[in-house]
């Protein structure tokens, strides 16, 4: 008498970096591997077995250790507590393949390419001039500049897909990681921006309250951005994210970059690295404007670093952007953004006035004395500039420049068609922009 053999269960295994699911249609199950651990010889992960079928019993085991390099015997136990839960056929055969293939994927990392393969492909931005894509970006400044509101709106351009103030973005999906604020105060400045720039509908905008550094919840926070797939996170703030306080320590930095490069999803396609926005303040003291709290290395290890300063004049508030880190593009000029602050009518006389809408304009920050001083030389010579023809010596008194440095600008400026020199006239000697636009 001939036993016929179980049928072959058709198994597709996704997923990377220490993050994988195993899809079984045919019995309308999922294992997730996550949480890898390897030591003593030992390489365990922790499954969690669920059904993907409407009705069913949502989760069989959560966050079940098993070890990759077991034996014969540990892994018939464990197929035996599939079989049992799950009535899947053969679970024997298919622990042993799927255990096998995971452990091969999670030990061979990335895979070596030849860039001679690779066509170079210009900058691709998920929000210009701020966030390149698929890319870490830094805001560093002071407690109450505006890095939040400023967050928020980069959010709102991106999930709308809208031009705001000149910020350009690509539409995608956003994962808000907050370390500092509550969901009720987010939504409420999230639906505010939203009135105040007209955008139709209602926000989209994936939120998440964190409570523990972004490490220890790392599996956790990947898995939220394969779900949703998103194409932008926002850390808000990295000071509580990874608890890095010590300007002398870089090892927090380093674990929360590499975590963050875990981040990212695929689908048929390819697969996608969201941008990534973190805030960050600045250290505390003197100089504190300049250096963002903790170490260095947070700006030595993002690809993007916007310094923000601010005017505060009632509830208007002007937020300067400048750009401090180039890589292998050409630095940005300075971003400026007015914030107008509009507020309905209290309910009674002790309480506060609700937040109506956000209004969200482009501005110069050459405008504003306060932020026109953060300003490079070069950007203080321009600005001086744009007023019409002005001589040398003017330039240097009102834009705060050396003679000389004001002398090597204007040369470069002349060289590249930028300034203009007039030879003769009532403005004989003097300078002027060629494009106001500059």
């Amino acid at each position: 008498m001939t036993t016929a053999a179980a049928p072959v269960v058709a198994v597709t295994l996704r997923g990377e970096a220490g993050l994988y699911y195993a899809d079984i249609p045919s019995a309308g199950l999922q294992l997730r591997f996550d949480h890898f651990r390897e030591e003593r010889g030992a390489l365990s992960t922790e499954v969690t077995v669920q059904t993907v079928v409407p009705g069913g019993m949502p989760v069989y085991y959560d966050a079940l250790r098993v070890n990759l390099l077991a034996g014969k015997r540990a892994k018939a136990d464990f197929a035996s507590l599939l079989t049992q839960a799950t009535g899947l056929p053969d679970a024997d055969t298919l622990v042993n393949k799927l255990f096998g293939e995971v452990k091969r994927r999670h030990r061979q990392g990335e895979q070596v390419v030849n860039l001679a393969d690779i066509v170079p492909q210009p900058m691709r931005w998920r929000c210009w001039p701020l966030l390149p894509n698929g890319l870490p970006a830094l805001f560093v400044a002071k407690g109450g500049t505006g890095k939040t509101t400023v967050s928020s709106v980069v959010a709102a351009c991106v999930t709308s897909g809208m031009t705001i103030a000149g910020l350009r973005p690509v539409k995608g999906r956003v994962l808000y990681l907050d370390y500092e604020s509550s969901a009720d105060d987010m939504a409420l400045l999230i639906h505010a921006i939203w009135r105040g720039v007209g955008i139709e509908g209602t926000p989209d905008i994936f939120y998440r309250p964190c409570h523990r550094q972004l490490v220890d919840e790392q599996e956790e926070l990947r898995r939220a951005c394969m779900e949703i797939k998103a194409d932008l996170v926002i850390v808000d703030s990295v000071s509580r994210a990874a608890a890095c306080e010590d300007e002398n320590k870089s090892g927090p930095v380093s674990l929360y970059y590499n975590a963050l490069s875990t981040f990212g999803w695929r689908d048929e396609t390819g697969y996608h690295r969201p941008s990534t926005l973190s805030n960050s303040h600045t250290q505390k003291g003197e100089g504190s404007d300049k250096t963002a709290r903790g170490s260095g290395n947070w700006e030595d290890q993002a690809r993007s670093v916007w310094r923000l300063n601010h005017t505060l004049d009632g509830s208007t508030h002007e937020i300067g952007l400048f750009d401090t880190k180039r890589n292998l593009r050409r630095q940005m000029l300075p971003v400026g953004l007015r914030i107008d602050y509009v507020y309905g009518e209290s309910a009674a006389e002790d309480t506060e006035k609700p937040l109506e809408a956000v209004l969200v304009s482009k501005s110069d920050v050459r405008d504003n004395p306060d932020l026109a001083a953060k300003l490079s030389g070069p950007d203080r010579v321009k600005a001086a500039l744009r007023n019409g023809p002005i001589s040398r010596q003017d330039i240097a008194r009102e834009s705060g420049v050396s003679q000389d440095a004001v002398d090597v600008v204007l040369s470069r400026g002349k060289k590249s068609g930028r300034f203009l020199q007039f030879l003769d006239g009532p403005n004989a000697g003097k300078f002027a922009l060629v494009s106001t636009e500059e």
